[in-house]
Order: structure tokens, then sequence, then C-alpha cells
């Protein structure tokens, strides 16, 4: 054991207060003996001169081992008499079994003493979550210790093993190794890689496995807070497109106990009214009630369905308004258009405007364009950035219909990553030609919606929306042009998938795939014969930095930490020592010592803002007149860097302007981005990336980091990830500099090896995913036995919502409460909050906690705001509803998903918009809305303990998000259950909590 840690694993979690035995013991010694503690780490002891006594510690790290030898040597002054107990720092101990029995003793010993835990101090009226978990600091300290501790157990949590033969994560893994001993495959071959930032690293494990029957490679890509966790996700995963292929058996073995199976069960009466009125309903029904139901018999395929029909209310038949199109001949619209063209060219205006056009780089590849893309069905198109094909090429295609009289049968369809993409270009395509939105040029993106004319015009959508509009057809639409190829998701994959089968079936319709960086021969082994255009680059050359040069060139020092971050950094490398290898540590011979040094000193992934605004000085001192563009990865640090800057000696003077480009910034907010400020300064995500062009941008200074969101359907958990950008996104960042003139570019990340690539390739989804996929459809009577949609299916499929939330707001419409649950539905799918919370606050302020008006939900709450919102609407007109939904960051989804519901037959009674009634203690439509979110938001359910503290479907500790309306000291609540939109982890918080009942007078 010389020379070695010991290793020991307690069954609680260790806790130390804000003081700190080791900071408290160094200043008493300070005090009493004008002397200070010795540590020596070999033996793991602490010696004081002066005092005859050695403290001995011994823990899993060197900080630990000093912390147990200050308490041990603590303890020695406290028998000795030399010191007060009463002096002594208090340390917690939270045993897991308190944190899974409710039930459990609140009175905890001390570690190290014998006196009891005692109430007094926390302060009046708090408990102990509370108070730990409400001091920031402690947070920032322990913040690796929780997401070991805490985090493992929400990550073995599975909800869906049954559907998978039984195989989880504790089986799983050794099944692996059995199939590939069996199969004469090489065992362990995992990659890995990590994500995230030090503070906050999780890690992405991959692997293949051969399947003999299918005759192909399956594969597995899953994450884990560590790589243990990483591994066994991936394994799993594996393991069960192995049983759904039919190579491996289903797992007959003894499964481990759940931790719900010891949360008692909460027993309550129902009133004699409730019970009379269930009784007669089913009377009604012609059900018998069944209080002790038998297990179902699992081999039987019969169902049960308690919708009787699916009459809808009659309507009263109104007189269809044509538009003058209507009566006109293709022929004779396509002439009025040519007509409306020649005009367009004899206005000054718009001549203008197109000699602007002409004089981007792709205008010269015009003719090339358009023959290639009339004589190919695929045509791959390769310009990189700012060389103007996104906003050109649908108008080259138009117009060329238009000139050649055959305007009436051009129909351009335009998909564009994200929704501020395709609304912006939409508004930039309809300004070139001098005419409002709506006009030949439009945009559909999820609830909100602006058509072009039906014939001869351009429509920006996102792909989601895209997607929706191929299941019924693309019969009329001549061209699809998909920008942006690069950013492939599920949604793109899908839709592919339909465009290689529509283009077999029609010849005329022609595909274009557009990128800066796009991989052709992906899409030409994917396509078979595919066109190839490339356009030359961008207008201006753009210089480039790194890291490295960035700190060389302005003789950057980071400043120097304080000794508690220099804590945290040591105690997050001791945490994380499985992390990747910090690259900021390698410095090429060619750079001084000072930038070796400071960049030793400077983390991976964490973002410097005094580097960006030792950078911006540097900008101008260079005397270039032009906008710099910041790409962040997040709104969080968009807030904070911001903050920072106008609190800036320098850049918080009026000549500079500072400008947040992002989707919760309002709509009237993001135009001012575009209009040309010598001084502005733009804190942008990745939605700058691509598509949306800001002109008058000459510097870009890129973290190169980006946020994404990730959710595993298994343990139902939701997790955001700061991970570093690709080679391919840092070009097209670089690329947005250089538009009017020379730009300049400053990479915050080393450059590495550039030659290290990793090209995308289209894969098809894990089988097990298709598998819970499937599973999760039939439940919800979405699919038949024969894999087709149901009616209800038929519903859910057109409505732009997650099938349980769109189910839930089909329910809704049963209870009168569509409008109402319209709402709710856009709230919980957009995942936007209804209240402005500043970047220094973390809890809502009384003004906002009022509008819970005593109904213990966050939803309900954010219903209140939106009736309040349309009140004033009515009484004081649009302006005012329209600042108020600003300052609230409102949005009018409900209106929106309304329409669509009317546009598929829905009675429009039963969306009425009749507002429900919060100035009564008890409403009944408060308990029906808290039942319908329950069924849409299941699993998301909890039971409430005490304060903030709640268990999770699966019995696991949570606590309610401090910015839920349920988040206040000494809070009550009549019934303990509660649904929640999400669970994010991996200190898990639930976000957006309603209190609800299961039984309820009506």
């Amino acid at each position: 054991m010389a020379g070695k840690k010991l290793l020991i694993v307690p069954v609680s979690l260790l806790m130390a207060d804000l003081e700190g035995i080791k900071s408290f013991l160094y200043a008493w010694l300070q005090k009493n003996q004008r002397t200070t503690p010795e540590y020596t780490f070999l033996q793991r002891s602490l010696r004081v001169e002066g005092i005859d006594y050695v403290g001995v510690g011994n823990s899993a790290n060197k900080k630990d081992a000093q912390t147990n030898a200050a308490r041990d040597f603590a303890n020695y002054l406290v028998r000795e008499k030399l010191l007060d107990e009463a002096q002594l720092p208090c340390v917690l101990v939270i045993s897991l079994s308190l944190l899974t029995n409710p039930s459990a003793k609140r009175s905890m010993p001390l570690l190290g003493t014998k006196r009891p835990f005692e109430p007094r101090a926390m302060g009046p009226g708090d408990n102990y979550i509370n108070r730990i978990f409400d001091q920031k600091k402690l947070e920032e300290v322990f913040i690796p210790y929780l997401r070991l501790q805490v985090g493992s157990q929400a990550e073995e949590v599975d909800f869906t093993s049954d559907i998978h033969g039984g195989w989880s994560l504790e089986n799983a893994k050794a099944r692996l190794n059995e199939y590939l001993q069996a199969t004469r495959q090489q065992i362990g071959l995992v990659k890995y890689t990590a994500v995230g930032p030090d503070h906050n690293r999780s890690f992405l494990a991959e692997s293949t496995v051969f399947a003999k029957r299918l005759n192909k490679h399956l594969y597995a890509r899953e994450t884990g807070s560590n790589k243990v966790m990483a591994s066994r996700a991936c394994c799993l995963s594996l393991v069960r497109q192995l049983y759904h292929a039919g190579e491996i058996e289903a797992y007959t073995g003894e499964k481990k106990k759940k931790k719900a199976d010891e949360v008692p069960p909460t027993e309550f009466d129902i009133e004699p009214e409730v019970e009379e009125k269930l009784t007669c309903l089913l009377g009604k029904l012609g059900l018998e009630p069944n209080l002790e139901p038998p297990l179902p018999d699992p081999t039987s395929s019969e169902e049960h369905n308690m919708i009787l029909h699916y009459k809808l209310a009659d309507f009263e038949a109104q007189e269809r308004q044509s538009a003058q199109s209507a009566t006109m001949s293709l022929r004779q619209i396509s002439a009025k258009y040519l007509e409306e063209h020649n005009q367009c060219l004899a206005n000054p205006e718009y001549s203008a405007l197109l000699a602007e056009r002409s004089a981007l780089p792709v205008h010269n590849f015009k003719a090339r364009i358009l023959d290639t893309i009339q004589n190919n069905q695929i045509t791959l198109i390769k310009g990189e950035t700012g060389c103007g094909k996104t906003t050109q090429v649908p108008q080259f295609i138009l117009d060329s219909f238009i000139e050649s009289g055959n305007g009436a049968n051009c129909a351009v369809l335009v998909t564009q990553p994200r929704r501020i993409c395709a609304i912006s270009l939409a508004e930039r395509m309809a300004f070139e030609r001098c005419e409002s939105i709506g006009t030949s040029v439009g945009y559909s993106v999820r609830f909100e919606t602006v058509l072009p004319r039906p014939f001869g015009s351009v429509l920006f959508c996102t792909v989601g929306t895209m997607c929706r509009k191929m299941e019924a057809g693309l019969r009329g639409i001549s061209h699809i042009v998909i920008d942006e190829i690069h950013e492939r998701d599920v949604n793109t994959d899908f839709m592919l998938i339909l465009i290689r089968d529509m283009i077999q079936a029609n010849r005329d319709l022609r595909v274009v795939l557009m990128s800066a960086t796009i991989d052709t021969t992906t899409f030409t082994d994917y396509f078979g014969d595919c066109a190839l255009v490339e356009l030359e680059g961008r207008t201006h050359p753009v210089t480039y930095y790194f890291l490295e040069d960035c700190v060389n060139m302005i003789n950057y020092v980071p400043p120097p930490m304080d000794e508690r971050k220099k804590k945290k950094r040591k105690m997050e490398d001791e945490v994380a020592a499985d992390a990747e290898e910090n690259c900021n540590l390698i410095c090429p011979a060619e750079y001084p010592p000072l930038v070796a040094r400071s960049l030793r000193e400077m983390p991976e992934k964490e973002i410097p803002f005094t580097l960006i605004a030792g950078l911006l000085d540097h900008i101008c001192a260079m005397n270039i007149e032009g906008a710099v563009l910041i790409f962040l990865p997040g709104w969080n640090v968009i807030s904070t860097l911001k903050k920072f800057l106008q609190t800036h000696p320098r850049y918080s003077r009026a000549e500079y302007l500072i400008l947040p480009l992002h989707s919760q910034v309002p709509r009237e907010d993001q135009r001012i981005v575009f209009r040309p400020a010598p001084k502005g300064i733009v804190l942008s995500t990745n939605i700058a990336e691509s598509s949306i062009t800001i002109n008058d941008v000459v510097f870009v200074i890129d973290s190169c980091l980006a946020r994404i969101k990730m959710f595993t359907a298994r343990n139902n958990l939701t997790s955001y990830s700061t991970v570093w950008a690709s080679k391919t996104n840092l070009e097209q960042r670089r690329g947005r500099a250089g538009r009017v003139q020379a730009g300049f570019a400053f990479h915050l990340c080393r450059l590495g090896d550039v030659s290290a690539f990793l090209k995308k390739a289209i894969q098809p989804p894990p089988l097990d995913a298709v598998i819970e996929a499937e599973y999760t459809l039939r439940e919800m009577k979405a699919l038949d036995q024969n894999d087709e949609l149901t009616p209800l299916g038929q519903i859910l499929a057109r409505l732009p919502l997650e099938p349980r939330l769109g189910r839930m707001l089909v329910f809704a419409c049963a209870f009168g409460l569509g409008g109402a649950m319209a709402l709710l539905a856009a709230h919980a799918s957009l995942g936007s909050d209804p209240f402005v919370m500043p970047p220094d606050r973390r809890r809502l302020s009384n003004d906002q906690m009022r509008f819970e008006a005593r109904t213990n939900s966050d939803h309900l709450a954010a219903l209140n705001v939106y009736q309040v919102w349309a009140a004033e609407r009515e009484r004081n007109g649009d302006e005012a509803a329209d600042y108020l939904c600003e300052v609230k960051e409102l949005s009018a989804s409900a209106l929106r998903i309304r329409n669509i519901l009317i546009g598929l037959d829905f009675p429009e009674s039963a969306l009425s918009d009749k507002p429900v009634n919060f100035n009564t203690n008890f409403c009944p439509e408060h308990a029906y809305i808290a039942a319908l979110l329950t069924s849409g938001l299941y699993p998301n359910i909890a039971y409430h303990s005490e304060g903030r503290r709640l268990f999770t479907a699966e019995g696991k500790f949570a606590l309610v998000h401090k910015a839920s309306v349920n988040c206040r000291k000494n809070a009550t609540f009549v019934f303990p259950l509660f649904t929640f939109t999400e669970k994010a982890s991996l200190i898990k918080y639930c976000k957006s909590t309603t209190c609800f009942c299961l039984v309820c007078p009506a």
C-alpha cells in the first residue's frame, strides 16, 4: 500500500459546508498557534509544529485526503479541550436511502463528531435539500461528484427493456461478448469521443458488430457521463438490435428490482359524488367496473377501443372565396407573370437591386446552372459561403420559367435547416424582387406560414415542414432545392429517402442540393448519377488565425485565477482523469515561450472573454470599418458576454452597438442585426453560420463551439452538451467575413491536424430505435397491427407536434379545452419559457409568481400569461399586446395550431378560446388540464417528498427547477403527484411542473 491512494467508496454522498474544515483549521492555527499545517501525502498525514499529534486521512485523491487529515486533527483538538466542538464547521452526510425513502428521518450525524444535526444551522423555514442546492458556490465545488453519483443513477434507468427482450444495461455487455466470441469477432472495439467542456464532460461511444443472418454490420452510437456508461449504453444498443434481428434470444435471468417499487403507494379517498358519477358513466357505456383487474394475457392480441364513433360536428356550408387565377388558364397566368416581370425590369429600384445581384459570383454561372438543372434530375451545387447561391439559384429558376412564358409551371420549394433562416431569406428575396412577402415568395415554418401565390412562386420552409408536405405528395412542384445539405439530421435523411423514391416515379421533378462543403461522393453513391456545378469562392479573401496566432498577435496573458478557481480546476482534473488530452498544453516550437505559457493556463472549451475583448481592441486598432460577428455556443453565453461587454470601459459606450442574434430574440430585434452598423458587434449562435448573411461583417471571432441537445429514450433523459464545431463548421463561419471587403477570422481553438477529417455518411437509424418508435405509436393506438395509420394516427401525422402531445390535444378538444391546450402543446413542444429571466437571476420574481394563481402549475401559469396578453390585445390593440408579448417572451403559437386543426376538419367549437378562470380557488378546468398534461407528458411523472425534492417514475432523486412557480419556501401541495415537461441531466431538474390529482370532483 506504500505510495498508493486508498480508494474508499462510501454508501453516502459527502458534502462539505461553505467554510471547509481545511480553511477553518488553517485559520485557527494561524490565530492560536502562529503556525500553519504541513501535509505529507505519501503517509497521508498532517503535522503541526508545537503539537504532538499526526492527523491521518485516506481518500481517493490528495484533496480529499487533506480534508480527512484536517478533520482527524480537528477532532484531536476537540478531545484535548483545545478547541470548542461548536466551532467546527458542519459536514452534511446525505444518505442515498434518504433520497429514495420519503419517510426517512431527517436528523443526520455530523461526520467526525457525535452531536446531532441541528435545523437552526439552516435558517428558519428551510430544509436541508433547499439549503444545499440553493448555494451556488457549493454546486460549483461539488458538481463533479454529483455528476458521478446522481448522474450515473439517472443513466441506469431503463423504461424500454421489456420491449427489447429484457436486455438492459446490467446484462447486455456480457451477452455481447458471448456473441462476439461465438462469431469469432474481436471484443472491445469501441471508439470514444469526449463531448463538452471540462466541467461538464460526457463521452460518446461508437461500435459496430457483424450480424451473420442479416449479412450486414449493425452500428450503435450512444452517450454517457463517463466512458464506462457510454460503453454500456453502446453495448446495450447493439444487443437489442441483435435481438430484434433474431441473432440472440430474450433475457431469461433474474431482473434487478426497481427502486420505484420501494416508494410507498399513495392512498386517497374518492368523494361519494365522484364515485356516483363514475358508476353512472360506466353504466351508460355498458362497461362493468373491475376493481381488481387480472394481469393481461401477453399472448392475446385483443384490443378494447372506448371510442364509439368518429362523427364530427356538422358545419354550415359557406361559399368558397376564389382568387382571380382560379378562372384563368395556365397560359394566361404565365402571360400575366411575364408582363409583370417586364414592368419590374423598367422599375429603377428593381434595376438597382438587379445590378447588386449581378455582382455576386454565382451570377457568372447562371447559364451553366440552369442548363445543368434542366438536363439532370439531381444537381449538386458546391459554392463557398458568400457566393450568393442561396438567394439567387431559386430566382434563376423562377425567372427563367417566367421569361420563357411558362411561369405558371414553376413551383420551387427551398428547405433551410432553421426557421429563422427560412423567414429571413424569404423576406430578403421578396425585397430583391420589389414585392411584399406572400406574392411570388413565401415561407412555411412550424406554427407560422405566409404562403405565396399558387403558381410561379418560391416557398422557403424548414426540413420538418417539408417532410409533412411530402406526405400528401409533391404534385405541382417542379423543383426542390435543399440548402446547407451538410447539416444533416434525422428529418433530412427521412426527406432524402422520400425524394429518392419520388424521382423514380416523377421524371420531371428536379432536385438541387447546395452547400459550401458538400461531400459529393456520399450523395453520388446515394442517388446514383448526379451532376456537379462548382462555383468560385467568396467575393473577397479572408485571412484567418487560430488560437496560438491570436495569443501571439495581442501578447495575451490570461488573468490570474483566484484560489477557488484553482481548487475547482484541480478537482475537475482529478474527477475527469480519463478525459481527453488538453491540446492547449502542446504549442508548436515556432511560437515564443510566452505563448506556450499562456496556452497552458487557458482551459479548453472555456471561452476567454478577456481574450475576446483583447481581439476587439486589436480590431479597433486596425482602423478598418465593418461589423464584428462573434460565434458562441448558446443563449446563456451570449447573455453573459453581452453583459461583460456592456460593463467594459470601451464597449459600453453608445457608439458600439451590441446585438444578440438568437431564436429567443424577438423578430423586430433580429431585423436590426441586418442593418449596417459601422461599430456593430453581433453575438450569435450557429444560426449565422449558414444561409443568413450579414453583409457588413468584416471580422469574425469564432469560439469554435456549438451546443447540441440530446435525448435518450431508454431513460427519458434530456441533456445539453457543448461540443467542438467541425472543420466544416469553421469554414462556414469563416466565410461570413469578406462580403464587402477583405475579411479577418479569429478561431479560438488550436490549429491541430487539418488533415484529420471525418466525412459524413448517410446511415440508417439503429434497429432498436425503430422498434421503440413503432411500439410507442402502437401503444398510443396511432398504428394498427398491420402498421397502418389509424384515424387518430392520420391526425397526429399532420400535426407539427410530438405524437403524445398531439394526442393530448385531440383529447382536449373532446373536453372543450382545445384552445387552452393548443397553447400548452406549443409551449411544451417549443420548450420556450413564458417569463424573461435575466442571466444574474435564477428564480421568478414575485410579479411573475402571481400568474400561478394557486394552481401549483407552470403550464397553467403560462396559460394565464397568454390570456392576460390576449385580453390586453382586445382592449388596447395589437401594439400594446405585442409589447407585452416581447417583454414576457410570449408566442402566438396557439393561434396557429388552432388554424391547423380547423384545416383538419376539427369542429371550431372544440377549439374555443373561452378563457379559463384563474380568479377562484378551484376551477374544474384546472384539474382537467392537469390530467390531460399527464397523459401527454407521460412517463414524466414524479412524487413530491418535501421542499424541491421529487422522486421520478423510476424512483430516482430529482429537483424542481429553480425557475418554476413550484420552487418556493414552505410550499405545500394538495396532492403529491407532479407531471413535468422535461427532465434535464445529469443532476436532474424537472422543468415546467404541474401538480395533478388522480381523481377530482367534477
